[in-house]
């Protein structure tokens, strides 16, 4: 679920993310410019980031460079809720 409809300047992206249980990250890991930020608003996610893997609980957080590889899952047996915000590498100027 995206939260940063109607943003006057996207060099960020929010979005709610439920993660069902037993399910992963699909394919290669994830890997894009800019920062990521990833909040636990429920259950527990497990967070690849290069070779470290992040065990996150309610109320931890994680804050990676997205260049890197990266890749989730939730390895329990109830559904888990991440906040997640991607910020851009691009150079903007704000608007006054």
């Amino acid at each position: 679920e995206s939260l940063g409809e109607g943003l006057a300047d996207r060099q960020f992206e929010i979005m709610r993310l439920t993660i069902e249980p037993d399910a992963q990250t699909q394919g290669t890991p994830l890997s894009h410019p800019g920062q990521e930020y990833v909040y636990c608003l429920e259950g527990t996610i497990h967070y690849q980031v290069a070779d470290q893997t992040y065990v996150l609980e309610m109320g931890d957080s994680l804050n990676f460079h997205s260049a890197l590889p990266h890749s989730w899952r939730n390895p329990t047996a109830e559904p888990s809720t991440i906040l997640v915000v991607l910020t851009s590498s691009r150079d903007h100027t704000p608007a006054h």
